[in-house]
């Protein structure tokens, strides 16, 4: 199946983020139809697999990529002990109890393990410039929950145990990447390192 431009850009800003071993154990969160995880297989992360609550879309993902593992389940009931490097890229925008989650995850998670994820930026540049124009910035069918400014992304992960918290951002259709002010940026990353705290922006 061929990708969207947006989710061949997602993809290739996630496997920038990865560790270079290709040998680790690798879980994706809300996996929808799969071609993210795909993306990441086909590239040499083999021990790769992914979930998602959306029956259909798995099904789909099972029927497109057999040779990867996938299946149906809420992000409550998994075991995230077994898995070197966890990300959820869209998928956090959908649940509503986004903090229990991680103190979930950070809980299970063992030492050295790596958690990602992606939350759209609200303080966005095409945000500020539909406020502008008093279209809402947020289509709350699509984001229950609400998006992140950096501010409140330190505040949601600050209480949890991870040695590194690092907040960067990217643009998912690469028009803004010439911009210094990441803050405008779409989407801000979260990448987290199971150990104790210390925080860094980039």
């Amino acid at each position: 199946m061929k990708m969207r431009k947006s989710e061949e850009r997602k993809s290739k800003e996630i496997l920038r983020l990865l560790p270079k071993d290709k040998t680790i154990k690798i879980l994706d969160i809300g996996c929808g139809l799969g071609g993210v995880t795909n993306y990441l297989f086909e590239d040499g992360y083999r021990n790769i697999e992914g979930f998602d609550l959306n029956s259909n879309k798995i099904n789909k993902a099972k029927e497109d990529y057999p040779k990867i593992n996938f299946w149906i389940s809420d992000a409550f009931d998994i075991d995230y002990s077994k898995y070197d490097l966890i990300y959820a890229w869209g998928s956090f925008y959908y649940m509503e109890n986004v903090k229990k989650l991680l103190i979930k995850i950070n809980k299970e998670m063992k030492e050295g393990s790596l958690l990602i994820f992606s939350i759209p930026n609200i303080c966005s540049l095409n945000k500020r410039i539909k406020s502008f124009f008093g279209i809402s910035p947020i289509n709350e069918k699509v984001y229950p929950v609400l998006p992140l400014t950096f501010k409140r992304a330190r505040k949601l992960i600050e209480s949890l145990d991870f040695k590194n918290k690092e907040i960067t951002s990217y643009h998912n259709d690469g028009i803004l990447d010439f911009m210094p002010i990441k803050s405008l940026n779409s989407h801000i990353i979260v990448k987290l390192e199971k150990g104790t705290s210390i925080v860094r922006n980039r």
